[in-house]
């Protein structure tokens, strides 16, 4: 009994205990990256432009005092003539095809240093498996003749962290699209504050041991591996609800376009407990589809974005 006693203690003082990874003096880069897919052959979604566009602005204001830059990759769309959207084509120098996402990942990947953070934000389509789905090169032909997406559009989940995983940074993956969640490596867990462990023994260990943990990839994703997320169907200036929540929690004011509030401290985990509270959809439902629960990737770190 009292061993049993003294390992359930160990099991919650382990579970409730949390290291910090903070990015004090290195480098920060943003990449951001947003699909509205006018002028495709897709449901268009125009809040996407929007989250692109504020968490760039957001982020340039949130570390102003720091070696930071940020880049845009996005498809908007241009009016014709006749006031109809169509397809801007590969000539759009921000067009975020395939090829030019993973060369600016690629290119950063493999510049910043282990003190660095690369920060990569998507707004758009997700398939059923977690891939992201980019711009075509032209006409903006997304469905195949057989009526499925062209396959050369999809980054998937495993191509993504395969090249992540060469960074010597620290990267925050930031996901406002459907079945986001595949991008979450826990599973069904919403959050996760230490690594899986297979019993006591394990977390007796890891609690014990003099192990470090260097920098890793951390996600924030909209929802889960099996649910849609949303955007407000109507309004002037829109955004999706995962990502209106993140901006607020970042003390960014959506209306005004600005930084309106310094927080003290924003970590990931912060962030996501925001979310949580703030978003203005449900996080749940037994009778209805409408929600969508934001989830985020376990470890033992919480990545420290302002201290």
């Amino acid at each position: 009994m009292k061993r049993l006693l003294l390992s359930s203690l160990l099991l919650v003082t382990v579970l409730c205990s949390c290291e910090l990874f903070a990015i004090d003096e290195g480098r920060i880069v943003h990449v951001g990256i947003g699909l509205s897919y006018r002028g495709c052959d897709v449901q268009v979604l125009p809040a996407t432009i929007n989250d692109a566009v504020e968490l760039s602005l957001a982020f340039t204001e949130l570390f102003d005092k720091r070696a930071f830059s940020t880049e845009l990759l996005v498809q908007r769309g241009v009016l014709d003539e006749q006031g109809v959207w169509v397809y801007e084509g590969s000539s759009s120098p921000s067009l975020p095809t395939k090829e030019r996402v993973l060369g600016h990942l690629e290119h950063w990947v493999t510049t910043l240093e282990a003190s660095d953070l690369l920060i990569i934000s998507y707004s758009g389509h997700g398939l059923e498996d977690g891939s992201l789905v980019l711009a075509p090169t032209d006409k903006g032909a997304i469905l195949s003749d057989a009526g499925t997406v062209d396959t050369s559009l999809l980054l998937a989940v495993d191509e993504l962290f395969r090249l992540l995983a060469q960074s010597r940074a620290a990267v925050f993956l930031i996901l406002d699209s459907c079945y986001s969640g595949n991008f979450v490596r826990d599973g069904d867990s919403s959050v996760s504050i230490v690594e899986e462990r297979e019993i006591f023994e394990d977390a007796y260990r890891c609690y014990f041991s003099d192990a470090s943990y260097g920098p890793g990839v951390f996600v924030l994703s909209a929802t889960s591996c099996d649910h849609t997320s949303g955007e407000p169907l109507a309004g002037s200036h829109t955004h999706g609800y995962f990502t209106a929540a993140l901006l607020e929690g970042l003390g960014w004011e959506c209306t005004g376009r600005r930084l309106a509030l310094r927080r003290p401290f924003i970590s990931s985990d912060w962030l996501y407990g925001y979310i949580l509270s703030h978003q203005h959809i449900p996080t749940s439902s037994e009778f209805s589809l409408w929600y969508q629960h934001p989830h985020i990737s376990g470890g033992p770190l919480d990545l420290v974005l302002v201290k």
